[in-house]
């Protein structure tokens, strides 16, 4: 049976991009650019994959920050909208929480204020497996509807469902449940 979508890409991530703030000894911090998103397309990438990012960014150096780390490491980042009204989203982690969650410093950035235009028809189809973040989908509610769209999306294409259910403790109240609404849609699961 041949595949009736042509697959662009190996991977389509969907997510929250997060500049961290990793704090290192001597009470200094490193920016280093995250998400769950960010981190699963780049190491596709790396990797020899074909790898896409969808999401929203700010108009802001952080935003620039990601998307020259993108394109330097071969991500396609034409699905990415940049939100000329709201920051990229960006959080702080102490030593202590290292491996752990970081949370951005204001709810109403860019990436959680992602909405269904911000997805061109046929995105879900020109990827083999569509990546999604569970701890973005905890924080922001809009990617949660996205997401599900696109896994919906990605059953009827042939698109296999990927979700990151790695969930910090601090995020495994009452908004886990809406990452965890995903998981009749997945094909594949991560958790701890």
């Amino acid at each position: 049976m041949t595949d009736p979508v042509t697959r662009k890409w190996d991977v389509l991530c969907l997510g929250l991009p997060i500049m961290e703030f990793v704090e290192i000894p001597a009470g200094l911090y490193r920016r280093m650019p995250g998400g769950d998103a960010t981190r699963v397309a780049v190491s596709v990438a790396r990797s020899g994959g074909q790898a896409a990012i969808a999401g929203r960014l700010g108009a802001d150096g952080f935003g620039v920050a990601f998307r020259e780390l993108w394109r330097a490491e071969n991500v396609d980042d034409a699905s990415v909208t940049i939100d000329h009204a709201a920051p990229t989203a960006h959080g702080f982690r102490q030593l202590s929480e290292q491996g752990g969650v970081v949370w951005p410093t204001d709810p109403a950035v860019a990436g959680a204020l992602i909405r269904p235009g911000d997805l061109a028809p046929g995105l879900i189809g020109a990827a083999r497996i569509l990546h999604v973040s569970g701890l973005g989908c905890v924080i922001s509610v809009g990617l949660l509807a996205i997401a599900c769209d696109a896994a919906q999306e990605a059953a009827r294409l042939g698109t296999r469902v990927s979700l990151d259910l790695r969930l910090p403790e601090v995020a495994r109240g009452a908004g886990a449940g809406r990452a965890v609404s995903l998981l009749a849609q997945s094909d594949v699961v991560t958790t701890d």
